[in-house]
């Protein structure tokens, strides 16, 4: 798997205010392009159908809002605040989230290609219907996220808490879950066909067929 990187310009961008940013898309219909935000605040904000094009987000928190069916493309959040967020059937390519907080996010149906997630804390988060591919999961604490029947492609998921993250019918041949924590995950059984584990987790997991181990 080799994850593109955002496309980022060498040179500086401009500083926007990010509400204003935002009422533009909305009223103006205006991309949201080429532009860096640092520790804003946008609340309750209806952005569905929106470009989010070539930015930077820094200490930046989105309260409330609804992103959905948007495409957001070679962007790098870090230190943000988008828990409980809408981003339903939304396209992202080429997008890294660094050190944010994503509890209760809703990715349903979203499309997620080269995209980085690392040590984010995602509980709660929702990427059930999801395609996701040629991404990138490092060190984040995934605690009951819901994943059903989503479409992994080339995935990386790396020092992961999955506790009691539901994968339902989630294929996860040839995913490498060796490093991740997957304690009381949620599965039918038939996701684990040519999934990479440890023998340690193999003893967890055997569970799910109805086995149990007698010394």
């Amino acid at each position: 798997m080799k994850r593109q990187l955002p496309r980022l310009p060498s040179e500086p961008m401009a500083v926007q205010p990010l509400e204003q940013a935002a009422w533009r898309a909305v009223e103006e219909e205006e991309h949201i392009e080429r532009a860096q935000f640092y520790n804003d605040m946008l609340l309750e904000t209806d952005l569905q159908r929106v470009d989010i094009d070539t930015c930077f987000f820094k200490g930046c928190k989105f309260s409330e809002c609804i992103i959905q069916k948007s495409y957001v493309t070679d962007a790098v959040f870090r230190d943000c605040d988008l828990s409980n967020v809408h981003f339903e059937d939304t396209n992202f390519q080429r997008v890294e989230f660094y050190n944010c907080k994503l509890v209760g996010t809703n990715f349903t149906g979203a499309i997620l290609k080269h995209v980085l997630m690392s040590e984010c804390l995602g509980r709660y988060c929702n990427f059930s219907f999801a395609h996701i591919q040629d991404s990138c999961f490092q060190t984040c604490d995934f605690t009951k996220m819901g994943m059903t029947e989503a479409k992994l492609t080339r995935i990386l998921l790396e020092g992961c808490c999955l506790t009691e993250a539901e994968m339902l019918n989630t294929p996860l041949k040839d995913v490498n879950l060796t490093t991740n924590d997957l304690q009381g995950i949620r599965l039918c059984g038939s996701e684990l066909q040519g999934a990479i584990i440890s023998s340690l987790q193999a003893v967890d997991l055997i569970r799910i067929f109805g086995v149990s181990i007698q010394d």
